[in-house]
């Protein structure tokens, strides 16, 4: 199912030279018009798993919060983590409070909430259960929380780490959606530290029946019941392939002779499994006992249906359990099901695991590992990574030379943090002069930080740590105010950006809800009117100018009017880079800087050389002006509007109030008079973009950063780009921490993949 969703909505603007009547300050400091704004096409599927990425509900089973006046509630704290949270099952536990929030694939579990007793829910399929537990950190792993049916696979990991664990009897058939069960159901069991917690959170948001299990024992005996109804039911739902797939209500119709001759042949696997005594012989009670239970779960969700592609994927930790033990007990029957049902592949796939040791929980698979970010001690944030290859590897980290193109916020942050890496021989250029660090010129960076209308849910959960990263700096932290926005839609909210989805939001809002946040605006319509109270906005200067005394401090060179002649190699084949050749924008002077890596920030004073390589970054800087400074009672509100053309207005701390955007004049003479009479400056895109459009690819309308080597190799040297494009300031901070992680560590961050230059090119 196919919808294409256009995003728009229009409100004008009330003049703030109008005096308020409201003598207390509007708590809203944002407030962002889509008026004939960018398409967004949203693809709308039955989920196909719990892993998929992104995965959308439709529109209609998105439910809406309700109105709080906003006193009650904080949102800068975590009060849970979900890994998985773009699948079925994951997306549950967003909607159980708007403080659980999403961790994105590559982030460490336990980042977000830092402080151990915060729940970490693990919603993958098991088979990725070792990995999880290896990206967490020691001290956190007793806050797992597992949910499905993998218990067997590594029991003594589980055991030993005092881990909560799920065995869960409900079901949810699409993301964001209701759980379903039944009284016939049997209860979810719950196990572990947190288990009193998730018992609550499952019957009062998910109305499902649960029992604590206090005996490790007896939960292993649960959790190897469990398995069996996810190794069975599916060979018996995909037996027949001519026909259509059968529900789970329909297999005990139909085939319960062939079920019970397979409960029947896994018994003694399964009393193996368990080190449970079967009670007779011949397994006739235990048989008959198992038989009712996969009757009782299955008639609790009579129309599902077992995807088969996901048990294929998943047969190492279901009927892989059971073929652990074909040694000591044959089965001949379950082998004969996966051979006729999955291929002969899958069965070797599921036989495999007899010769498998679940041992091994000290290796993360793929030569991953975790690398900390430079925080505070009590700021914990750490990044999934694999190691690069090429790039100048072969030299040493600490004698490392970078040159950073670009001091704004993206270039500062990345220097920075290659000087907290202990990277000593960092150079930072740009072709305009610096006054204490403020550039003469407007920078291209927003002064909004907000996780607000993402083209996916994935880059929504990125935007969200950068906005997580801005909190955890400590050169950053203070600097943002955190009153929140108001954004107008002309329809509902995009799905992964609905009231439950591990983002706070507010909304659509009554008239009076409006009112109560800001007044200086009026909505063309008001009936889609949402708040989001966890953004924040920030004075771009002055964070850029606090980055940059502290990487000062740290050693780093930052050298201003200085065009970029050319990056210059060892030989002509671009091997391996030797520095950049600048040109003094005062005294014409050429100077060589030597350089291991050149990191591209910027466009501005590219110039185009045959050595650089075409790279995919923005084109133009914003157009800003300024008025002189207005009277008090105007708030500190930010307008953004025409998305697809990124204009904005915003009323600064000194009361002046600033209008910038890629289209300056069309938005102006919508504005204000204030705006539109009173420029202070206005800066035209540098000359020097028009001899680079052959070097550079535009990426206009599209909204995610660039970042990585431009070669994934050797072959080419070590140039790399870091452009955040259109949202610099929520992500600088955070991008320039993960690549002085790539350069500095040289590894390659997971969670830049999706941003590689090579997808762009």
């Amino acid at each position: 199912c196919l919808l294409s969703s256009r995003i728009a909505s229009s409100f004008s603007i009330v003049s703030p030279l109008v005096s308020s009547s409201v003598n207390k300050p509007p708590r809203t400091a944002l407030l962002y018009q889509r008026e004939n704004g960018r398409d967004r096409d949203i693809v709308v599927t039955k989920p196909s798993s719990d892993s998929a990425d992104p995965m959308m509900p439709f529109e209609d089973d998105i439910p809406s919060r309700t109105e709080s006046n906003g006193d009650d509630q904080r949102y800068d704290v975590v009060t849970g983590e979900v890994i998985g949270a773009a699948g079925r099952m994951g997306s549950f536990w967003l909607q159980t409070s708007p403080n659980v929030v999403p961790v994105p694939r590559g982030l460490a579990p336990g980042s977000l909430s830092q402080k151990t007793g915060v729940p970490i829910y693990v919603n993958i399929h098991s088979g990725s259960w070792k990995d999880v537990y290896q990206q967490t950190s020691p001290e956190r792993r007793n806050d797992l929380v597992w949910i499905g049916n993998g218990l067997l696979a590594d029991d003594s990991t589980f055991e030993q780490q005092d881990s909560t664990v799920v065995i869960p009897h409900y079901a949810m058939l699409q993301v964001y959606g209701k759980l379903y069960t039944s009284e016939k159901s049997p209860p979810t069991y719950v196990y572990g530290k947190h288990a009193k917690l998730v018992q609550k959170e499952l019957e009062q948001h998910g109305g499902v029946q649960t029992e604590i299990v206090t005996s490790w024992t007896e939960m292993k005996v649960k959790a190897a019941r469990k398995i069996f109804w996810a190794s069975c039911m599916w060979l018996f739902c995909h037996y027949d392939k001519q026909s259509e797939p059968l529900t789970v209500k329909e297999v005990h119709e139909q085939y319960t002779p062939q079920l019970e001759k397979l409960v029947q042949e896994l018994a003694p696997a399964f009393h193996e499994l368990t080190s449970s005594v079967t009670p007779d012989a011949d397994n006739s009670a235990f048989v008959k006992d198992t038989l009712q239970y996969l009757e009782d779960y299955s008639l609790s969700i009579p129309d599902a249906v077992v995807k088969l592609e996901c048990a294929i994927d998943e047969i190492p930790t279901r009927n892989g359990v059971f073929s652990s033990q074909r040694n000591k007990h044959p089965q001949p029957f379950h082998e004969e099901l996966i051979a006729k049902v999955a291929g002969s592949k899958t069965l070797e796939r599921s036989i495999a695991t007899a010769n498998t040791s679940h041992d091994d929980s000290t290796v993360m698979s793929g030569g991953r590992y975790t690398i900390e970010l430079p925080l505070e001690s009590n700021n914990k944030m750490s990044v999934v990574c694999s190691a690069s290859t090429g790039n100048n590897n072969n030299v040493n980290d600490d004698n490392k030379k970078v040159v950073v193109i670009g001091d704004g916020i993206v270039g500062t942050s990345i220097a920075l943090n290659l000087a907290r890496r202990g990277i000593k021989n960092v150079v930072v250029l740009d072709d305009h002069a610096t006054n204490n660090g403020e550039t003469a010129r407007a920078s291209s960076s927003r002064a909004w930080i907000n996780a607000n209308n993402k083209s996916s849910a994935s880059y929504q959960w990125f935007n969200q740590v950068g906005m997580q990263f801005w909190k955890q700096d400590p050169i950053l932290r203070d600097l943002p105010n955190w009153d929140g926005s108001l954004v107008g839609y002309q329809s509902k909210l995009p799905p992964h950006l609905s009231p439950n989805a591990g983002y706070p939001v507010e909304g659509p809002l009554s008239p009076h809800r409006i009112s109560e946040l800001q007044t200086i605006t009026k909505f063309e319509d008001p009936n889609h009117v949402y708040h989001f109270p966890s953004e924040g906005h920030v004075d771009h200067s002055v964070a850029i100018q606090s980055l940059r005394e502290e990487a000062k401090r740290m050693g780093v060179q930052f050298i201003s009017n200085e065009e970029i002649e050319d990056i210059t190699y060892h030989d002509d084949h671009q091997q391996e880079i030797s520095g950049v050749c600048t040109k003094s924008t005062i005294t014409k002077e050429i100077t060589h800087i030597s350089a291991d890596v050149v990191v591209v920030t910027t466009s501005s004073g590219l110039q185009k050389k045959n050595h650089v390589h075409r790279i995919p970054i923005l084109k133009q800087s914003p157009l800003v002006s300024t008025t002189s400074p207005s009277p008090a009672t105007v708030s500190h509100v930010v307008v953004v509007d025409n998305v697809s053309k990124s204009n904005y207005v915003l009323v600064g701390q000194d009361d002046t109030l600033e209008a910038g955007g890629d289209e300056y004049d069309s938005f102006s003479t919508s504005t204000t008079a204030a705006v539109h009479n009173h420029r202070k400056y206005q800066s035209e895109p540098s000359s020097l973009l028009k001899d680079a459009e052959d070097l550079l690819i535009s990426t206009e309308g599209d909204e995610l950063p660039t970042v990585g080597f431009m070669s994934p190799s050797a072959a080419g040297g070590a140039l790399y780009v870091a452009a955040a494009n259109s949202n610099s300031v929520t992500l600088g901070p955070f991008i320039g921490a993960l690549v002085a992680c790539e350069i500095a560590e040289n590894a390659t961050c997971e969670l830049l993949k999706s941003f590689r230059p090579q997808t762009k090119m």
